[in-house]
């Protein structure tokens, strides 16, 4: 996630960076969806991480 973040902030505008940014909001679902299935202390905290980072990365990819 966070390396395609990196990507696609680097070629901001282009039809690639949008693809790579894309690529990490699903990839920040799915790293909200495994700690559904997991049971440690602090997972609440870190899926509402995730999500706001998921929103940010729905916005920089519009």
């Amino acid at each position: 996630m966070v390396c395609n973040i990196a990507e696609g902030c680097s070629k901001k505008g282009t039809v690639v960076g949008k693809s790579n940014l894309l690529t990490a909001l699903g990839s920040a679902g799915e790293c909200c969806a495994v700690l559904d299935c997991v049971s440690l202390s602090g997972r609440v905290e870190q899926q509402d991480k995730l999500r706001r980072i998921g929103a940010m990365l729905f916005k920089l990819s519009n």
